[in-house]
């Protein structure tokens, strides 16, 4: 079976790549979060199994898919399942990171494909919980612009990405160095427009009744600080969700992923372990 090339992101705004999806045993489906690159998931897109088909979601503006329409989560997930169900893979794994962990959720329940599971990184409680964190984030925006008066939006925006990071507590631990040594700061500084476009579906985002109804196991990867979906509630609504647990990052927000690379590990165990099914 030869694989398929990465490519630039199709119609739908996927990435496809690996084996065919009309050929795949197995999918590997990666949503990232709004303005989050789809390299995020490097360390698990990076080695495949063989007959492993990579479905990557490039949100709009990113990636190379251009800023054409807002996200909507089940709109999206619409369009994903009905790709996903034509093909005849007998396992598919959905990861997604914030708004991206939105769709997945939407998505299996969509899913015909027998064996799913679903780790989701920083998701979003539902209204009316990431609607509030705009609020409370256009003040974060307002503080940061007070204690840096004049400073360009770069700046104002590398404030907030620390708030993201870090939640809002009274000291902040340094910032880690990356692999070239340099401080962690964000890979994207937003315009209104890609802010509007990758927030405004997820803010007013309810799980639909057949997206609850799932079976699908599912692990909730959270920090325990985190200013977009509180962790109260986060918990919450993983006691609502069938086959469901969480993992809590402590005393990070909501990009534990970024300060937190054994995150990733903890996916692949997921895998192993509550993703295997008996028989």
């Amino acid at each position: 079976m030869k694989d398929v090339p990465p490519s630039l992101p199709d119609g739908d705004g996927l990435r496809l790549s690996g084996a065919p999806l009309d050929r795949a045993r197995r999918i590997l489906v990666v949503v990232p979060g709004a303005l989050t690159r789809l390299e995020v998931f490097a360390p698990l897109t990076e080695t495949l199994p063989s007959g492993t088909a990579l479905v990557e979601l490039a949100f709009p503006g990113m990636d190379g898919r251009p800023l054409d329409r807002p996200l909507r989560v089940r709109a999206t997930a619409r369009r994903l399942a009905r790709r996903l169900n034509a093909s005849p893979a007998t396992r598919i794994d959905l990861v997604g990171i914030s708004a991206g962990s939105a769709v997945c959720f939407e998505l299996r329940g969509r899913l015909s494909c027998p064996d799913v599971t679903l780790a989701a990184i920083a998701a979003p409680a539902p209204f009316p919980y990431v609607a509030f964190a705009s609020i409370w984030m256009t003040t974060d925006i307002w503080r940061a612009w007070r204690a840096h008066r004049g400073a360009p939006w770069p700046l104002i925006w590398f404030e907030l990405f620390q708030v993201l990071l870090f939640g809002r507590v009274e000291k902040r631990p340094p910032l880690p160095l990356d692999d070239h040594g340099r401080r962690v700061g964000p890979t994207v500084t937003p315009t209104p427009r890609l802010l509007a476009y990758h927030g405004a579906g997820v803010a007013l985002w309810r799980p639909s009744v057949r997206a609850m109804r799932a079976q699908t196991p599912i692990r909730f990867f959270h920090g325990s600080h985190d200013t977009v979906s509180p962790s109260g509630a986060m918990a919450r609504f993983a006691r609502r969700v069938r086959n469901a647990d969480v993992t809590w990052y402590r005393d990070r927000g909501h990009l534990a992923h970024v300060l937190n690379p054994d995150l990733y590990a903890d996916i692949r165990r997921f895998w192993l372990y509550r993703g295997r099914r008996p028989g």
